[in-house]
């Protein structure tokens, strides 16, 4: 029997409350008693994702006008079975960041989530996604995306595995010298590339007070940071610190001669 599959746009009072529903399913269900790629969530971090502030602070970024989180429902012969939750951050490079995917169990291992993706992917693309991106907690979640075509892309703020399905084109790569890490996006993104370069050296992600430490010394001038931007967003970095290189990582997705000769060109100023 055909299986019709189609998107289905969450919208009203009662589509809201069954979303969250199922959001609480998926944590307790599929999150909270899988996380073989990252430490055990405390009971106080389970709290707080199953908390009403949470809720709160989601849905006003439902309605805020710059780059809103879309939620959307995956329906098969009419019935609701999964969702996605995303942002496409049109302003800025076009990445599109999957928050959640949920196809309930028993439609798992029979190509639905596969099917649910390329639906939502192409439709992601007509609201202005250029490329994807996305953290995972399990190795069954890493090899679902793997088969979509993410590649593993270092890690995130938190040093959680970021996997990215690449932009067609590589864009337009420029050099930052001394950038403002008192902006604090810069500063997040920077945090990403460190933990990138820590977790291939098989070292646990930076802390807040690392970071705290390099804003100082970077404005003490006892360190440098070379960055590569693609347009919004920072792709590679150089650490140097007593005119030696003390760290350097480029995301996997956008390593490439440019990024490579544009590093070099910085380390030799």
């Amino acid at each position: 029997m055909k299986q019709t599959k189609s998107l289905l746009p969450v919208v009203s009072e009662e589509d809201i409350n069954r979303y969250w529903d199922m959001q609480k399913t998926m944590l307790e269900n599929d999150v909270f008693c899988a996380e073989d790629l990252l430490a055990p969530f405390t009971e106080e971090e389970k709290k707080l994702l199953l908390s009403p502030s949470r809720c709160d602070q989601i849905e006003a970024l439902c309605h805020r006008k710059k780059d809103p989180i879309r939620r959307l429902f995956f329906t098969q012969n009419g019935e609701i079975v999964g969702f996605v939750m995303y942002c496409i951050y049109v302003s800025e490079d076009g990445k599109c960041f999957v928050l959640d995917f949920y196809v309930m169990p028993h439609l798992r291992c029979q190509g639905a989530g596969s099917a649910f993706f390329a639906l939502f992917k192409e439709q992601a693309m007509r609201e202005g996604a250029v490329y994807f991106e996305l953290n995972t907690h399990c190795v069954r979640a890493l090899r679902f995306w793997k088969r979509q075509g993410f590649l593993e892309n270092g890690t995130d703020d938190a040093g959680v595995i970021l996997l990215c399905l690449p932009p067609k084109e590589q864009g337009t790569f420029v050099r930052v010298e001394h950038p403002d890490l008192s902006d604090a996006d810069i500063l997040w993104q920077v945090r990403k590339l460190i933990n990138g370069w820590r977790n291939k050296q098989g070292e646990s992600a930076v802390t807040d007070e690392e970071m705290e430490q390099l804003c100082k010394s970077a404005a003490q001038g006892t360190a440098s940071l070379l960055l590569v931007r693609r347009g919004y967003r920072v792709v590679g970095m150089r650490l140097m610190q007593d005119g030696m290189c003390k760290a350097e990582f480029v995301e996997p997705v956008f390593d490439c001669k440019a990024v490579e000769r544009l590093l070099s060109a910085c380390s030799e100023q």
